[in-house]
């Protein structure tokens, strides 16, 4: 059971990230984060509040909980974050762990491909691996980054006319 003003708590933090509100909203995820009760729309609330004020460890702890959880759909939004996040770092290894975690809970997520794809390009040991997501990628027809990704892939592939098609 949730403890009696847990959801006014929840709902300020949620509008005070939407306002831009940073120092209101960190003093609320200071009292938040001890707990981390809530749902799991709250949990990643709190993750992205930790996100934007800067406390990127912490978001990462609190993505980390709730993709192990055991709600999938959360599993993968929260996996994702934590992708974004290390890849943001330079933890290149861990983000795609973390992309492939996603991927493993929702193997259609384009958002997890394009950022996993990218990584794979970024190393000429695992270029090749990024192949196996062009079908995906270039499938994307209404998703032009998607495209971009797919067609850029197909280029470093050494396949230019392919990629091409996808990259206008």
């Amino acid at each position: 059971a949730r403890r009696a003003g847990e959801g006014k708590r929840w709902r300020a933090l949620d509008w005070q990230l939407r306002l831009g509100r940073g120092e209101d909203a960190l003093k609320i995820f200071a009292e938040a984060k001890t707990g981390l009760a809530g749902t799991p729309d709250e949990q990643f609330v709190l993750g992205q509040m930790a996100e934007q004020g800067g406390l990127q460890e912490d978001a990462i702890a609190i993505y980390r909980r709730l993709g192990a959880s055991g709600d999938p759909a959360w599993a993968t939004r929260a996996s994702f974050r934590v992708g974004v996040l290390l890849d943001g770092r330079g933890d290149r290894a861990g983000a795609q762990a973390a992309y492939r975690t996603a991927l493993d809970q929702d193997s259609d997520n384009r958002a997890a491909i394009n950022n996993l794809a990218l990584l794979l390009l970024a190393s000429e040991e695992t270029k090749a691996s990024a192949a196996g997501f062009v079908p995906a990628l270039t499938q994307a027809l209404d998703e032009p980054a998607y495209l971009d990704t797919g067609g850029w892939t197909l280029v470093q592939l050494g396949k230019p006319k392919d990629g091409l098609v996808y990259l206008r």
